[in-house]
């Protein structure tokens, strides 16, 4: 088989999320590092009207020096870096996050790149574990080297549906197993419809969201359809639709996730309210959510930001920062132990408790069997960590890689994947870090 024909067939088992063997392709191949030219944009809603801090206040990660001692990302090799038990490697999206994580298998993961305005952009993938990395093909060929990628998900359709600002007054298409790509939905010069897309999710029904990555707006449909534009409605103002969970600030989301049940579960607020989960809602008749403030009043109110969602059969976990303590903050709920509607079944960890006089942020969390990780960043020395819990979120331990110094190897750890013995992790400078048991 020649050196070409290896490279197609591993690129198609990549975009249908199944892995290849060592003959179907080239494991050897290295793309090298993207460099990054220039500043960011809020990416997947974390920051700006609704997110972290400030971007304009942050020096870019692909370009900073190395801050408190802590890992310099440009000085990984391609064939990794180990501390037991983790290997570090490098990927192209080289700014100050990674915008988003998508992982078929422990081997097979896509990154996007969004956050910076030139540079870095694009859609990539590895078989190998993080060691090498590339671009898909595609068609149309290379439509996705100049898109802002801030979203990556495969549906049950198997397809695989990118979200961003692709091209155009598209932003969102699938790519299907074969490569071919498709509009899913594209904006329009209407009041509502023409956002940048930070997350999108569909089920298996078809039903699906697309979310703004700078503010409120969101557009829904129920159901696949040829039409990328027209067939899309409004979601907008779901929160002040006469319910008794109404929110009067309005909404704005920045993460989402769907369970095995296909219901839509998302984490969101700005940096003025209560932490808040939106929890399923949504019907043949009306598209909604059930809104949970938590930490809205009380002794123990603050105001605070999630920014990070999973679920799956046992747990539904959030995380994100407490605002006025500027403290990294998870909330778990055991399913089928209580309403997650009630706040009272809902389990609180401060992250500030294992890390004294540091400010925190918790950017991502994720779950495994009968395990939960999150993943964040020290905001004022930004180095990345990674915390695990086995009991349900009741406390978390904290397996963050240390040098002889005590200082994190990571850089600011944004997004996070469970795998069958660890988790896949993803940062600032193209950092993708393995933890494996």
């Amino acid at each position: 088989m020649s050196l070409k024909h290896m490279i197609c067939l591993s690129l198609v088992c990549a975009l249908a999320g199944v892995a290849c063997s060592e003959s179907d392709g080239d494991p050897d191949s290295d793309t090298g590092v993207v460099e990054d030219t220039g500043g960011e944009e809020d990416t997947g809603g974390e920051e700006d009207a609704g997110g972290e801090e400030d971007a304009g206040g942050e020096e870019d990660a692909g370009g900073e020096e190395d801050a408190g001692g802590q890992h310099d990302a440009g000085d990984v090799e391609d064939t990794g870096v180990e501390v037991e038990p983790w290997s570090l490697y490098e990927h192209p999206c080289v700014g100050n996050r990674t915008d988003t994580l998508h992982c078929d298998d422990d081997l097979t993961c896509f990154v996007g790149c969004g956050s910076t305005t030139s540079g870095d952009q694009g859609l990539y993938f590895t078989e190998d574990g993080g060691a090498n990395w590339a671009a898909p093909s595609t068609t149309p060929a290379d439509f996705l080297m100049a898109a802002r990628v801030l979203d990556i998900s495969r549906s049950a359709d198997g397809n695989l549906y990118v979200a961003g600002q692709i091209a155009n007054s598209t932003r969102v298409v699938s790519i299907a197993p074969d490569g071919n790509a498709a509009e899913v939905w594209n904006t329009r010069e209407t009041v509502g419809f023409s956002f940048s897309a930070g997350r999108f999710r569909r089920n298996a029904e078809g039903w699906a969201i697309a979310e703004s990555s700078t503010g409120t707006d969101l557009v829904y449909r129920r159901g696949d359809d040829v039409e990328p534009a027209q067939s899309w409605e409004s979601g907008a103002g779901f929160w002040s639709d006469g319910d008794e969970d109404d929110d009067s600030f309005g909404i704005q989301i920045q993460d989402m996730e769907i369970d095995t049940d296909g219901e839509f579960y998302a984490v969101g607020s700005t940096i003025s309210q209560p932490p808040t989960v939106l929890l399923p809602k949504w019907d043949e008749s009306d598209f909604d959510f059930h809104i949970l403030q938590l930490n809205a009043s009380g002794l123990g109110a603050f105001d605070g930001e999630l920014v990070g969602i999973d679920v799956n059969d046992t747990y539904l976990v959030a995380g994100g920062v407490n605002q006025d303590a500027d403290t990294g903050i998870i909330y778990t709920h055991e399913r089928g132990e209580g309403d997650a509607t009630d706040e009272a079944s809902w389990n609180f960890f401060n992250v500030g408790t294992l890390f004294d006089d540091s400010t925190t942020w918790v950017h991502d969390v994720c779950l495994g069997e009968g395990v939960i990780y999150a993943v964040g960043r020290e905001s004022s020395e930004e180095w990345g960590f990674v915390l695990r819990s086995t009991d349900g979120g009741e406390s978390f331990e904290d397996i963050t890689p240390y040098n002889a110094d005590g200082d994190s190897t990571l850089d600011p750890a944004s997004r996070c994947v469970t795998t069958v013995d660890g988790v896949n992790v993803a940062g600032a400078g193209g950092m993708f870090a393995v933890y494996a048991e």
